[in-house]
C-alpha cells in the first residue's frame, strides 16, 4: 500500500475510527490537494489517489488483529512489498495525536525499529518528483508570505535585542512548529497590540561551536522599567520539530483563510534560520524560534511589571 492519504471530508471519520488523531505535520503536508497529487506521480507513487482514509483505517485493524507483535496503537503509515509496514505511534508528550517519527515494524523477527521523521520522508520525496520540470504545474502556489531571517547578536550570556515586532492582535499563543494555534490553550496569552522588542540570550556550548538560543522573550517597548519585571511560568510546549512558532493569533485568523492555513504551516517547517519572521502584507503574523536544546518541554513565561502583561518568555537551555 501507498501512504496514508489525506482527504479533508475524510479525516474526521477516520480519526474517530482510529481514537487518535494523524500527525499535525504529515496531515498538513498530505491534506494540500496539489501536494498530493504531487506525491502520487509515478516518479514516487507515495499516494494513490483512489484509496480511501476508510480503507487505510481497515488495514491498520486488520494488521493490529492478525500480525503477532504489531504495537496495540499503531497505526500503519505505508507497508510496501517487502518485509518492513512503516507505522505511527501515539506521542508520548501530545495526548490524543500520533508522533510524527516514523517506525519500521519487520514481519519477519517481530521486531519494531525507528524509522525517520514522516515529514524528512515525504519532502524527499517531493524534491524527487519536483525536479521533473513537465510536472511543475503540479506545485503547490506559493502563499503570499515573505520569510524574514533575523540575525543574531554576536554577545552571549545577557539579553540582546534582535529588532522589533509590532502586533496587531490581542493575544500571543506559542505552539510547537507544526501546530495551527488553537483558539484555547494555556500557551495563549492576553497581551495588548502594540511594540515589542524581540531579544534573545546566546550560549555557546564550546568555543568551535555556533551560539544558540537560551531564551527568547518579546517585551513591550514602553513598559514601566521603574517596576521589577516578574516572571511566572504559564504553560509547557512540547517542541517535536526543534522550534516553536509564536502566532499574533488574531490577525493570523483574520489574515489566512481555513484553506490557506494547513500550508501555511507547512511551509513553516522549511525555515531553517534559528530566528525568523513571517509577514502576510504589512503584518508579522509569526516569528519562529529554533530551540537551542532540540526537542525536549519548554516553559513559556508571562512577564509582568506591576498588575500589566508586558510579555513573553520561552526558555531552553536547562528547561528539562
Amino acid at each position: 500500500m501507498p501512504w496514508f492519504p489525506v482527504i479533508a471530508e475524510e479525516i474526521a471519520a477516520a480519526e474517530a475510527r482510529l481514537g487518535i488523531a494523524l500527525p499535525l505535520g504529515y496531515r498538513a503536508i498530505v491534506g494540500n490537494p496539489k501536494t498530493r497529487t504531487l506525491l502520487a506521480h509515478p516518479t514516487v507513487g507515495a499516494i494513490d489517489l483512489n484509496t480511501t482514509m476508510a480503507e487505510f483505517v481497515e488495514h491498520t485493524e486488520r494488521r493490529r488483529a492478525t500480525l503477532p507483535g504489531f504495537p496495540a496503537r499503531g497505526v500503519v503509515a505505508m507497508e510496501g512489498p517487502g518485509r518492513y509496514i512503516r507505522f505511527w505511534l501515539p506521542d508520548p508528550k501530545r495526548p490524543g495525536i500520533l508522533s510524527e517519527t516514523v517506525y519500521a515494524w519487520d514481519t519477519v523477527e517481530g521486531k519494531q525499529s525507528k524509522d525517520a521523521s514522516g515529514l524528512a520522508i515525504l519532502k524527499s520525496m517531493i524534491d524527487l518528483v519536483s525536479s521533473e520540470p513537465a510536472i511543475a504545474a503540479l506545485r503547490p502556489t506559493p502563499l503570499p508570505f515573505v520569510v524574514q531571517a533575523i540575525e543574531l547578536p554576536t554577545s552571549e550570556g545577557d539579553w540582546t535585542s534582535c529588532g522589533l515586532w509590532e502586533t496587531q492582535g490581542n493575544y500571543i499563543t506559542a505552539t510547537d512548529l507544526g501546530e495551527l494555534p488553537a483558539r484555547e490553550t494555556p500557551a495563549t496569552l492576553r497581551l495588548p497590540a502594540g511594540r515589542y522588542r524581540i531579544e534573545v540570550r546566546l550560549h555557546r556550548r564550546a568555543a568551535d561551536e555556533a551560539p544558540v538560543i537560551a531564551a527568547w522573550r518579546m517585551l513591550r517597548v514602553e513598559w514601566d522599567a521603574t517596576l521589577p519585571l516578574v516572571s511566572e511560568p504559564i504553560a509547557t510546549i512540547d517542541v517535536d520539530l526543534g522550534a516553536i512558532a509564536v502566532y499574533d493569533r488574531q490577525p493570523f485568523f483574520a489574515r489566512l483563510p481555513p484553506a490557506d492555513r494547513d500550508g501555511f504551516v507547512s511551509a513553516l517547517m522549511e525555515v531553517g534560520a534559528p530566528l525568523a519572521s513571517l509577514r502576510v502584507g504589512d503584518a508579522d503574523l509569526v516569528h519562529i524560534v529554533r530551540s537551542g536544546d532540540g526537542d525536549g518541554s519548554y516553559p513559556m513565561e508571562v512577564l509582568r511589571s506591576g498588575t500589566e502583561n508586558v510579555g513573553v518568555a520561552l526558555q531552553f537551555l536547562g528547561a528539562d
